[in-house]
């Protein structure tokens, strides 16, 4: 039996994460996909629930734990061996959020930013936002007074944080709140690193002071979409996962 639940498991990796009883308790309902539902939040970050279509084996979307469901860009069936199909969901799901991100990095130039949140998955809010954020430090240190610049880009903080303090009065849903929660949060943690930059009078975009952030940013070309989230920090590059985090 334990030989037999590893050759699922080198199929499947994340089935290293389940016990043999709840590994056991899929295997033998396999002509019930959702007999995985109970055991999603223990192999993903955050899908607690698959939406299934009409015919009770496409997978059109998966669901966080707080509600929040994104379509997928392509189906996986699930029939078949189970961990044949939730590899394919897996692949799904990265390509699915790949797409969305693309969507959001190009809507939110032609947006208010307190409009533009309410339009697109948590996760890719957050992460557009500090790729946009990144971008626009990087702009104003490499403007001609790249520490004028910088502290120009200070106060566009600070104002960027009063504009989503006021959105907190208004009548959010419970995603809405939580989301926008994180983006302050997130917001108040880069205006300190723009506050200690400019106490520590950095300059330039090649500067220390500035490499040594961790750097969010989008390159165009990148990936099998034409685009593609990155993080840098000094000469590290690390790739985007793309795994389906929620709210």
């Amino acid at each position: 039996l334990e030989d037999y639940l590893e050759t699922k498991r080198v199929a499947f990796p994340r089935f290293y994460f389940l016990s043999n009883d709840d590994l056991l308790d899929i295997l033998s309902q396999i002509k019930n996909p959702r007999a995985v539902q109970p055991h999603l939040l223990k192999m993903f970050d955050n899908i607690k629930k698959l939406e299934f279509g009409e015919n009770n084996v496409d997978v059109i979307a998966i669901e966080s734990a707080e509600g929040e469901s994104i379509p997928l860009a392509k189906y996986p069936k699930a029939r078949g061996e189970v961990e044949k199909w939730l590899s394919v969901l897996e692949q799904y799901m990265v390509l699915s959020l790949r797409r969305l991100a693309k969507t959001a990095v190009m809507d939110y130039e032609g947006k208010k930013r307190t409009d533009w949140i309410f339009d697109h998955p948590c996760q890719l809010v957050l992460t557009v936002s500090q790729i946009y954020w990144c971008r626009e430090v990087a702009a104003s240190l490499a403007s001609e007074d790249g520490a004028q610049g910088l502290r120009d880009y200070q106060q566009e903080c600070y104002r960027n944080l009063g504009d989503l303090a006021d959105l907190t009065a208004r009548k959010l849903n419970k995603i809405e709140r939580r989301m926008l929660g994180t983006l302050i949060t997130t917001d108040v943690h880069s205006r300190d690193l723009v506050d200690q930059m400019v106490d520590e009078n950095v300059s330039g975009p090649t500067q220390f002071g500035w490499q040594k952030q961790l750097r969010t940013e989008w390159e165009v070309n990148g990936g099998p979409e034409g685009g593609e989230v990155v993080l840098r920090q000094n000469n590290s590059y690390f790739g985007y996962g793309y795994e389906y985090q929620g709210a």
